[in-house]
Formats: C-alpha cells, sequence, structure tokens
C-alpha cells in the first residue's frame, strides 16, 4: 500500500489569473495612498508662457511625454469644462499608450446587459480598469481643500485633477456636472507619489491643477459627466476562489444615478452563482455599497499585529491568483517573446538593470537567467504587468 502524504495538491492557475492578481495589488497599493493633499509649497511659482490644451488628451500626451516641463506651467482649455466631484483612480492612466491595447476585450467577456448598456464578466471588467478606467470620491481634506476633475470629454476616467480651495467651495457656485470657463490655472506637482514597482503607474506624473480664487473660474451652466466607480471584488464560482475589479457606468446628470449604480453593484456580486463582496469604497464620504475598507486609511492602517490590511489583502491574493504553475508559465512567456529587447525592457520596467543578469545563450536561457535574479512575492506581480504592456498577445492566448 502506497503511503499515504499531506501534500497538498498543486494549484494550477493562468496567466490571467497572475495579470488579474498583479493588477489588484497595484490597485490596492494606490488605493491606500489615495488622499486630498495640501496645495504644494511651490503652488505660488508660475513659469512664463500659457500651455493650451483642446481636449483631455492633448492635455495628458503632453504632460506624459515633458512631465518635467510642465510643472508650475499655466493651463488654459479653449472651450468650457465640466467639473465632477470624482477623480481617476490615476488621473492620466488611461492616456498611456498601453492602456488602450489592455482595455480592449473580447465577446466571451459579454455578460450581458445593464444600466443602459453591455454588462461584461469580471474578467472583462477587470480589463477595462487595468486599461484606466476607474473613479473615486474623496472627502474633503482638514483643511477643506477638495479633488476633483475637470474634464473637456466629460469623462472622468479621462478628465484632469484640479485641487479646489475652501473658499472657492465655498463660494458655492462650483458643484458637481458645473459648466466652468477657467481662467490659465497652475499646473502643479502634489506631495504624493504613486506605487513604484508597478510599471503603469511608475513615473507617472502626479499633479492638478490649483483653483484658489473664485476669480479664476466662471461657471456658466450645468453639464453632465460619467463617472465610473469601481471596487475590488472577492467572490467564488464553485470551488474556485477569485478577485477581480468591478465597475459600472453612471452619469452625473441623471438624477437617479446614484440609485441605479446602487442597484447595480448589490445584484452584480451574485449574478451568474457568484458569492462575492466588495473590498473597497469608490465614494468614501457617501458610500454607494458595503465593503471591507471603507477608505485608504482603513487599508493602510495596521492590525493588532502591526501589519497592515493592505500587506494582509497582496498575501492572499498571492496565494489565491499566484498559483504553483505561474513560475513555469512566465517563464514559458518569456522565452516566446519576439526578440531579447523586449526581455530587457521589462527588466528595466521593473528596475533590474538587464546587465546584473544576463550572460548571454539563447532567448530560453536569458529568460530563466532573469527570472532566477528576482523575488517571487516582490518582482513577480510587475513583471506580469510588464509583459502584459510589452506583449500583451501573450497573456490574450493564455
Amino acid at each position: 500500500m502506497a503511503k499515504k502524504t499531506n501534500r497538498r495538491p498543486r494549484r494550477r492557475v493562468s496567466l490571467r489569473d497572475g495579470l488579474v492578481a498583479a493588477q489588484v495589488i497595484e490597485s490596492a497599493e494606490n488605493y491606500a495612498r489615495a488622499r486630498v493633499p495640501k496645495p504644494p509649497d511651490a503652488a505660488h511659482e508660475r513659469a512664463p508662457g500659457d500651455n493650451v490644451f483642446y481636449d483631455d488628451g492633448e492635455f495628458w500626451q503632453g504632460v506624459l511625454h515633458r512631465a518635467d516641463s510642465t510643472w508650475g506651467r499655466p493651463v488654459r482649455f479653449l472651450d468650457n469644462v465640466v467639473f465632477s466631484e470624482w477623480i481617476a483612480r490615476v488621473p492620466g492612466l488611461y492616456w498611456r499608450p498601453e492602456s488602450e491595447r489592455l482595455r480592449q476585450t473580447t465577446p466571451d467577456a459579454v455578460e450581458g446587459h445593464d444600466l443602459g448598456g453591455v454588462t461584461l464578466r469580471p474578467y472583462g471588467k477587470s480589463q477595462i480598469v487595468i486599461g484606466g478606467v476607474g473613479t473615486i470620491k474623496l472627502p474633503p481634506s482638514l483643511e477643506g481643500y477638495r479633488l476633483g476633475t475637470f474634464t473637456m470629454s466629460a469623462n472622468v476616467s479621462t478628465g484632469v485633477p484640479v485641487l479646489v480651495s475652501r473658499e472657492v467651495w465655498e463660494d458655492g457656485q462650483l458643484r458637481e456636472g458645473s459648466l466652468v470657463n477657467a481662467q490659465p490655472l497652475l499646473w502643479a506637482q502634489m506631495p504624493l507619489e504613486w506605487s513604484s514597482r508597478f510599471p503603469s503607474t511608475k513615473g507617472l506624473p502626479l499633479g492638478c491643477l490649483l483653483v484658489q480664487d473664485v476669480k479664476q473660474i466662471e461657471v456658466r451652466g450645468t453639464g453632465a459627466a460619467q463617472i465610473h466607480p469601481y471596487t475590488i471584488m472577492e467572490y467564488s464560482t464553485g470551488s474556485a476562489e477569485h478577485f477581480d475589479f468591478v465597475f459600472a457606468t453612471g452619469n452625473t446628470g441623471d438624477p437617479q444615478h446614484r440609485q441605479r449604480l446602487m442597484q447595480f453593484f448589490d445584484s452584480y456580486k451574485n449574478r451568474e452563482g457568484r458569492h462575492g463582496r466588495y473590498l473597497t469604497a469608490a465614494d468614501i464620504g457617501d458610500p454607494l455599497w458595503d465593503a471591507v475598507y471603507a477608505g485608504p486609511q482603513e487599508l493602510s492602517r495596521a492590525d493588532p499585529a502591526a501589519e497592515s490590511h493592505l500587506k494582509l489583502l497582496e498575501r492572499r491574493v498571492q496565494a489565491r491568483l499566484l498559483g504553483d504553475n505561474i513560475e513555469e508559465l512566465v517563464l514559458q512567456a518569456l522565452s516566446e517573446l519576439p526578440d531579447l529587447d523586449f526581455l530587457r525592457r521589462i527588466s528595466t520596467q521593473i528596475g533590474i538593470a538587464p546587465a546584473t543578469w544576463y550572460t548571454g545563450g539563447t532567448l530560453a536561457d536569458a529568460s530563466a537567467q532573469f527570472l532566477a535574479r528576482t523575488d517571487r512575492d516582490e518582482h513577480l506581480p510587475a513583471i506580469l504587468q510588464a509583459l502584459a504592456i510589452e506583449h500583451p498577445a501573450a497573456l490574450r492566448a493564455a
């Protein structure tokens, strides 16, 4: 008789599972950093000349490609903008070149129709959020500052962060959906940072326009903006447990938009046999759904064992979505890259100089050398994200 062992069965996952794990960890790390900042110390310093823009995309292309030369420059919009109290999950992420590729979904990602449009399955929604769609709403700071968005496309996920002073807000004109004609506004660097270990947000400029005087803006009417409240959902299907993103689109010009969003999120977590719960809130001050972590501060605070809830969540995600075979899958995907330059770029994106591991040989040899230089917990999520950015076909084929 064979001797019984207590070895657990191998947990096998797909590259897509691994990518979702990476994105959930990135999102949680940046969510924990979200807050309304004080105006930067250099807010009074203005560089000469205005930067003039006619849409959100043009603004972000200028900022993403010439970040250092845009700080302190006044920004002028050629047309009215819509103000929203919501901000993008990571402002500017929507406009990174790789984000458009990541937002592409296939027909099998469609679950049905809701809120007047297509409803995607959880993995389809994850792709959209990974590609820069998703918004949150933060309460004002103790000093009364509010972080919102000016958008020329009526879409908060694509718009420009704006920091509004207590004096401007208490003037009573600027509200959700206000149609605004703005004087040139200073583009200032916020005293915050995105997570530096993930390629999608590493080096992404974190700035905002400053509205500190009522004379800087003129409210010309009421418009509407698209918002995309999002969360991380933990759920099960059969015996399998998963994490994915969920978001929905709301139009702030619709008086019933909050009720519609609440109904959607309440039903979505239990559809198709899912038994889900939401981990993060989107509207921090006035929640649209029950969440395990009601805001960024809860996720970043420590438990009685002096370890942050963020670290505990990361461990759970890695335990469920980074299975025993993930290194094999990553090694295979890296070995099938078009050439060695792709591998070098992935290594550079996660902060490891290729010269520290490359000793020659085939692409498969180099891939093995690279992975031997990395740490599973620290680097594997970033490698998966970099792989999706540099060679998304590898993950679509997985």
